[in-house]
Formats: structure tokens, sequence, C-alpha cells
């Protein structure tokens, strides 16, 4: 085995460093705290650390010394660590940067009026990325994407509903489908979480309009209304024709094109849009157009605001009409149904009490009184029973009462370390959000310090104080980030996705299941804190963990904006941190930003190549005698923006290799046609790295020899054509090196 190259960034290291020493883990919100609200630490330990020493500083000046009291929660559910530690400081009232130690451990607490809104910026942010049919700063994609919705071909269920099979309408109908946003890592667009993404959007402008800025918008309108009002006029579409309502452009089929940019999707012009008149998806757009109607009219844009209301009218009376389905419509495949949503009542509600909202129509009123919604004990899409009883409350008694019974089943079931409030599922995080957002609503209606305790331990999850210590937002302001998001759009621009928010932790079960169509995840410094009934993992194949939704930042979106100050405007902020590499420059060394799980294995005719470890990267290569090009290997894709390697003299491949066989390297580029590389052979010492100078690469083939050219490399192969017998090689990094090394 060779010296390993460093693993982790010089930056991640020295966060390593402060934040646990000693097996002392201290677990906090990174991105910081208002004047105003108390702190709440958790320390991990292996080891008993009550009645420890503990100080915040600031300059020369302790401010604060307390001791560490007795462990809350040994190991569990909840928890990887036997001892678990809650450290409660009163508010630091005054802004600035303080420093919390505790033995040689610490941690830097972030002080200021408006420690959200860039953050709310940076989640906008992704949103854009999420569009369909909008320019994006892409060769490709600068008229916009998916322009071939403009012809969505219309289709209708075929057979029962609960089967979800659908079929091609005839005669032959298109409708005008661009725009919208796509839901996650795919290219599907739902109008359930098209409709909820814009109604909580709406939600959280509604909750502290001050809590936003105009930094992205390219009109007047602040971020949140502008990214609103995307979404509400692809809403406007959805309901084209008296009897047509569209609830889903774009099929599984979407699943097996492989990765792509969607701008270079072979569906685009030949997708579907199913069409159903459920009132399910009917219920919750009549809502979300209501709503918007009523602030896009108090913000002064009347003319938006009579299309959203006259068509949030025409949608919900349609979906009361008695030919209206009485269950709901989606899409099977194999791994899940498509967004079932099998409780029309609480979306109708919903539409009722926001057009009575909007009119003042006191039938509305009624009608959503009618449906008698209770309590959901969750909040999610398919789950509005909070948000319509909560409307509701100032004008009936039960829906107040049941609005309170849902707050206080999220405060009784919370853990006592981290406050959680609903149980460990596939999306856990959407609905953790939008809890803690709620709790802070409802405070404003019924005052509870415990409602404000579940607010802010959601707040505080989101930035790191939960198990893993990290960020569920994607971010480079933080040192401790979740950043490998589930997204083919990320995967193939190397774009870091900023102000993408993860579905978060899962129970060990659902991941389990899903491992079948993602693998194993690879070895990770997260794996310390697994529990033994829950997981998260930070990888951009792990489409439980890592993917993230529209409504993902929508419900995150309205947390911050109900933890933001509601006394004065938040200040505008349109900086955006770029990534850190490790090192770049011709006289330095740069390690390629690779895992094991970017490896893919290649083989010519009967030759293997196969995993031995995934996570591990190791891998069997084993040409076969006979075939006619004996070559197996492993290759690598580069991302885009790492593909321009002429500054480079070339590279180092750390790891351990099998004696014996010499290994051809091929450094593969757009300009060389099939079997002909950049290649050369290489024969390891055990012990030491494989160097590959690039000026003994050159182009072999049809008689030809070009000299090199890494301007565009796209993927990098290591191979072996030696049939005597198989090779195990172990990958771990990649590290190209500049040529003042060289010389």
């Amino acid at each position: 085995m060779s010296l390993l190259y460093p693993q982790r960034s010089l930056f991640f290291v020295l966060f390593l460093l402060c934040t646990h020493v000693s097996g002392i883990h201290i677990r906090y919100n990174q991105a910081g705290y208002r004047p105003d609200r108390s702190i709440s630490l958790v320390v991990l330990s292996d080891t008993d650390m009550i009645d420890t020493p503990w100080h915040i500083i600031q300059g020369n000046d302790t401010l604060r010394s307390g001791t560490t009291p007795q462990s809350l929660v040994g190991t569990g559910k909840h928890t990887s660590h036997p001892f678990n530690h809650t450290i409660e400081i009163s508010p630091l009232a005054e802004t600035g940067e303080y420093l919390f130690i505790m033995e040689d451990a610490s941690v830097q607490l972030r002080i200021t009026e408006h420690p959200y809104s860039v953050f709310i910026t940076d989640a906008l942010r992704h949103l854009r990325t999420a569009r369909s049919g909008w320019p994006q700063d892409r060769p490709g994609a600068r008229q916009g994407t998916h322009l071939g919705d403009s012809v969505a071909r219309k289709h209708i269920v075929d057979g029962p509903a609960s089967k979800g099979v659908w079929k091609p309408a005839s005669p032959t109908h298109t409708f005008d489908m661009r725009g919208g946003w796509y839901d996650a890592g795919d290219y599907i667009k739902f109008t359930l979480t098209n409709a909820t993404t814009a109604y909580y959007l709406l939600k959280a402008w509604e909750t502290n309009p001050k809590a936003f800025t105009n930094v992205l918008s390219e009109s007047s309108l602040p971020d949140i209304l502008a990214e609103a009002r995307f979404g509400l006029e692809y809403l406007m579409k959805t309901y084209p024709e008296e009897d047509i309502f569209v609830v889903q452009v774009g099929d599984a089929e979407d699943h097996r094109q492989g990765v792509r940019l969607p701008e270079h999707d072979a569906l685009d012009g030949n997708r579907p849009a199913f069409t159903a008149l459920s009132p399910v998806h009917m219920g919750i757009t009549a809502a979300t157009l209501a709503k918007g109607a009523r602030i896009f009219r108090d913000v002064g844009k009347e003319e938006e605001a009579q299309r959203y209301l006259q068509q949030a009218k025409a949608i919900f009376h349609r979906a009361r009409a008695e030919d209206a389905l009485d269950e709901t419509v989606f899409e099977r495949d194999v791994t899940n149904d498509y967004y079932r949503d099998n409780s029309l009542e609480d979306n109708m509600a919903l539409a009722a009490v926001e057009l009575y909202r909007a009119t003042k129509d006191t039938t509305y009123r009624t009608i959503a009184l009618s449906y008698e919604i209770g309590p959901g004990e969750w909040l999610s899409w398919g789950v509005y029973n909070f948000s319509v009883n909560a409307a509701l409350a100032p004008y009936d008694t039960r829906s107040a009462k049941a609005a309170q019974a849902d707050m206080d089943h999220f405060t009784s079931n919370m853990d006592p370390l981290w406050g959680i409030p609903a149980d460990y599922t596939w999306s856990s995080l959407l609905c953790w959000n939008a809890v803690g957002a709620a709790a802070k609503v409802w405070h404003r209606e019924s005052p509870s310090p415990e409602l404000i305790r579940l607010h802010e331990h959601m707040v505080d999850l989101l930035f790191g104080r939960n198990n893993w210590g990290i960020s569920f937002l994607a971010t480079t302001r933080l040192s401790s980030t979740f950043q490998n998001v589930y997204n083919q759009i990320y995967e193939l621009t190397g774009d870091f996705p900023h102000g993408a928010v993860a579905l978060g932790p899962v129970n060990r079960e659902t991941h389990s299941a899903m491992e079948e169509y993602f693998g194993t995840p690879p070895a990770s410094h997260l794996d310390s804190f697994q529990t033994d009934e829950v997981v998260f993992h930070d990888w951009e194949r792990n489409f439980v963990t890592s993917e993230t939704v529209t409504m993902s930042q929508a419900y995150a979106i309205w947390l911050l904006a109900a933890a933001a100050s509601t006394s004065e405007p938040a200040p505008a902020d349109s900086s955006l941190k770029e990534p850190q590499q490790q090192v770049s420059g011709k006289e330095q060394r740069w390690k390629a930003p690779l895992n094991t799980s970017q490896w893919y294995p290649y083989a010519d005719d009967y030759s293997v190549a196969t995993w031995i470890n995934q996570a591990a990267g190791t891998f069997r290569l084993a040409p076969k005698k006979g075939d006619e090009y004996p070559y197996a290997g492993m290759s690598i894709t580069l991302p885009p923006q790492y593909r321009h390697q002429d500054e480079f003299a070339g590279f180092y491949i750390y790891g351990s290799f099998s004696d014996g066989p010499s290994l051809r390297i091929n450094a593969v580029t757009p300009t060389v046609t099939d079997h002909d590389y950049h290649g050369t052979f290489v024969t390891p010492k055990n012990d030491e790295a494989l160097r590959i100078t690039f000026e003994r690469l050159s182009q072999q083939g049809f008689g030809q020899s070009k000299p090199f050219n890494g301007t565009e490399i796209e993927s990098i192969a290591i191979q072996t054509g030696n049939t005597r017998y198989s090779s195990d090689i172990q990958i771990d990094s990649l590290v190209f090196f500049g040529h003042q090394e060289e010389k």
C-alpha cells in the first residue's frame, strides 16, 4: 500500500481539529443566532463529560463560563454516542463572533441580526436551477430547457386509477406545458409538487415579508415572489380546457434515459401530459392560485391577481362537479408510486379557505368547514391539515382545536436531544422543516415556550445541530455541509449545488430496501454518527438521503422566514462564495475531487472488470485470453470544470497494485475516436504511486500518433491487457501535478 495523499481538504481537516478532538463532537447552528434567542449546543462523546468546564470568549475576555451537565441520553435511535450532553446558553445580546471552548475543542458562535437571509437567497438559487422552460447559463440551455413541452401529448388513465397506468388519448391532443419546476434529480414535472412548492413560498412571504430581498429577481418583485410567480404561471396552464386538468408532465421513461442535461433530453418534444379531473391535484392548485391572487393584489400586481383568482375559482368549481374523480391519480413505477396522495378533503378545504380569504365570500368558508378537517399529525405534501385549520382558526373553534392538537402532537413527540418532532421516513426533513415553521406561526396565535423550542431546534438542526454535525442546506459559507446532491445538472456541470436542501436522515429499513437501486454507500467520515436505526449519507448516488425536491426548498425557506427578524428588512447580499479547491496552479498539486461512486468498469468482449470492495475503491481486472481486444479496466468521468488539464504536467495514482502486470493509462478526449486513446504502459511498484506524465501520452491508433492535448480530458481509465492472471487494484486518489514539479 502506498502512502495516501490526503483525502480531505486542509480546510476540512482544520474543521475536524477544532470541533472534535479527544472524542468530543460539538453540534451547533453554524449559520448563527439572532441576539434575542437562546443557544443550545450538544456535545457527543465516548466518555462522560459531566462537570467539564466550558467558556465563551470574545477577544481576550471570558464572557460566560459553566460546566457540562449530565448526559441527557445514551446511544439509541437518535444518537450514535454513549454520552450526549446539552449546554443551554442565554442570549448573547451583542452581535459579533464568539468562541465556545471545551477542553481542546472549540467552535465559533456567530451572533447577527440576520443570520439566515443569505441562505434564503441560496435556497432560491437552487429553485432557479430546477426551472424548466427557462433560460439557463449553459450554452445549450440559454433559450430554455424542455421547450418541446409546448406539445406535451395528452394521456389518460388506463383502467382503474388505483393501478397508476396511463395511455395516450385518441385522438391526439397536445398542450403547451412549458415552465414549472423539475421535481428533483429527474425532469418530471408534477402538478402536486409544483403547487405545494409555490404555496409555501407564498406562505413564507406571508409569514415574514421582511426576511426577503431582491438579489435574483429580474423584476421589482422580491426574489421570493418572483419565484412564486414562476410557479403560479405554470399552474395557470394546468387547466387548459373545461374537461382537462394536467397532473403530470413526463413519466417514468425519464428515469431510463441515463444521465443527461435537460437540454439534451432525447424525450424533449415527446413527453406525455397526464390528465384527469383529480380533486387532489385541482384542490392544491386552486389553493395556491387563490393565495397568489391575494398576495399579488396586496403588492400592487392587480392584473396577475385577477388572472390567478379567476383560474382558481374555475378549477375549484370544476373539481366539485359530479363527474370529477373521487380518488387520486398517480403513476406507478418499479421503485414506488409517484406522489400518491389518497386524501382529497384537505386539499379541497385548503382551496376553499384560500378562496374565502381572497374574496371574502363566506360561501367558500362554509365549504371549507364542511370538510371537517382534523389533525394531520404530519406536515408535507399530501397532508395540508394544519394549514387548513390554522387558516380557519379565527372563525371556527373546532378548527383552532385541531390546529392546536397538531402542535401538541409535535411538541410531545420531540426527542429530548435534537427536538425531532416526527419519525424518520424517506424525506424526513421536509416534514421537520415544515413543522418548525408552523410552530413559530402558531406561537403567534397561541404563545407557548414549547413551540419556540421546537421552532429553534428545527432551525438549528438544519444548520448542523444534528447527529452528523452538517448543514443539510448545501453551502460554501459554512465549514461542514451536505454537498453531494443527487442531481443530473450538478453532476454534469460540476457546479456546486448552492442552497439545495437534502431529503435528510432516513430509517435504515427504507434505506436498505433502496440500496438495490443505488448500491452500498462508500465509506465516509459520517459513518461514525449513523445509529442502529437511522442513517444519512452525503452521496450523489443516494436518492433517499441526498436528493432534493422543490418542496425541500419551500419548507426550508418558510422555516427561515419564520426565524428571521420581523422588525427590520434583511440586507440584500448577492455574494456567492465558490467552493474551495485544495490546491491549483502550475506549481502546485491538485487532488481531483473523486470518490469511488464515480468509477465505472470497462471490459472488452468476455474480459471482466468488477468491484471487490467499492467503498474501499478496490477492484479486479481479468482480461480474457482470445478476445480481439483483451482489455479490462476502471474509468472515471471527470466533472466538466476539471477537464482542462493543460496547466498540469501529469498525475499520480495513489493506491495499491498487484505485482507483475503493467497497466495502460488512458486519458480520453473528444478529439479521439474509438480505439484512439492517449495511452501508455506503466509498471507499478507496490509501495510507490504511479506517476503519469502527459508528455508520454500520445494518440495511438489508425496508424497515427498525435501529441497529447490536455485542454479537454473527459475521463481517466486504468486498464490491463495481461491475460495470464487477474490484477487487484485499489485506487485512493488521483493527484495532478504542475509543470514546475516536472522540471
